[in-house]
């Protein structure tokens, strides 16, 4: 609009400062100069300066911008809900796997059938049944108040405990498949060894044990880690305003704002964050395998 009101004037401007603030103020701004610059090429960095709080100033040069720690913000709370999936999915698959690992292969097989009914179900099927499950007149809160544990409906909807829950309950045969098929590929005969030369049962686990299903392990997490990243429908559903992660954003700015190019700066961000994480954890992995190896 302010380019189009000076072309309509043109013919009444001498091109002095003084007759662009009579046509507008804002021609004397800095920032108008800084937009147009911006808005010159076909791409530039804004919306990738802009998915990290920053902003670049042509005078001052990379600068915070004033709601600095948004973006920011959200890209912590989706690595920090990812990592408390991944760190419960460890703690209930672990006792899991070891349970099935001792049981007889036909015992074990219906076990895993009822793990694998998850998969066979729509994510958006299983996230309204938690919502019937956890609203304040579901069943949770009924058996509740049934057996006199609260006196009144506990909010399990619409907050982080919801959020984790359903994430938990989708991605732990993640977890499972790759761990149970690592301690079904390890030697029982070095723990066995371990404990007849005297050692106690903390020592054989984490010295003899752990390492022989770490692989497994790790890469039963880094697989629920990298899926919860970019989960959406789960945390909108059952997340409140302050629960949702970087994929809601990333869809309202390409679907409702039709923001394309801050979606795909946020988009990159993810990205390039998931794939250091990748390359971290590989590394650590190969330091250990070298480390038992010797």
């Amino acid at each position: 609009a302010l380019l189009m009101t000076a072309k309509r004037e043109a013919g009444r401007l001498d091109g002095s400062a003084a007759s662009l603030q009579a046509l507008d103020p804002r021609w004397l701004e800095n920032s108008t100069w800084q937009t147009f610059k911006r808005a010159a090429g076909p791409a530039g960095t804004y919306h990738l300066l802009s998915a990290m709080d920053v902003k670049y100033d042509y005078r001052e040069g990379v600068v915070a911008k004033d709601e600095a720690g948004l973006y920011r913000s959200i890209l912590g709370r989706t690595f920090g809900i990812a990592a408390l999936t991944t760190l419960f999915c460890v703690l209930l698959a672990f006792p899991l796997c070891a349970f099935l690992d001792r049981r007889t292969p036909r015992t074990r097989n219906v076990l895993l059938l009822m793990i694998l009914l998850p998969f066979w179900t729509s994510i958006l099927v299983r996230t309204t049944a938690w919502m019937v499950l956890l609203q304040d007149e579901g069943i949770v809160n009924a058996l509740l108040l049934r057996l006199g544990l609260i006196d009144s409906p506990v909010h399990l909807l619409y907050n982080r405990f919801g959020v984790i829950l359903a994430l938990v309950h989708v991605m732990l045969p993640f977890m499972v498949f790759p761990l149970l098929a690592a301690m079904a590929g390890c030697n029982r005969l070095l723990v066995q060894a371990a404990y007849s030369m005297g050692a106690r049962p903390l020592r054989v686990f984490f010295q003899v044990y752990l390492p022989q299903v770490l692989p497994g392990l790790a890469a039963g997490a880094l697989m629920v880690f990298i899926v919860t990243l970019g989960f959406y429908i789960t945390p909108a559903l059952l997340g409140g305003p302050a629960d949702q992660m970087i994929s809601f954003y990333i869809a309202q700015f390409t679907t409702g704002t039709l923001n394309w190019g801050l979606a795909s700066a946020l988009g990159l961000v993810l990205l390039v964050a998931t794939t250091l994480l990748y390359l971290i954890q590989a590394w650590l992995a190969r330091r250990g395998s070298e480390g038992v190896n010797r």
